[in-house]
């Protein structure tokens, strides 16, 4: 089922900011670069990332927001 939302107050900055936390989480590894994440952690982090992605592109595709504003395009942000 597809449901329609109304996200209102978003705070962009840290949106993008707990985003960038999450795909931390996501690709973590250990000391021999294995990834530590489980597949049912990863997946589940996939879907919450997936949502902001939503929410981020309508930000600026129905709302003319800057994407500099609303996306991590450099890393300083």
């Amino acid at each position: 089922m597809q449901y329609d939302i109304k996200i209102q107050n978003v705070d962009l900055k840290l949106l993008k900011d707990q985003k960038q936390a999450l795909l931390e989480l996501q690709y973590r590894t250990d000391s021999n670069s294995n990834p530590i994440t489980k597949t049912k952690e990863y997946e589940a982090l996939e879907g919450i990332i997936a949502l902001i992605d939503h929410i981020q592109d309508q930000a600026v595709v129905q709302h003319g927001l800057d994407e500099e504003e609303v996306y991590n395009l450099n890393q300083e942000n």
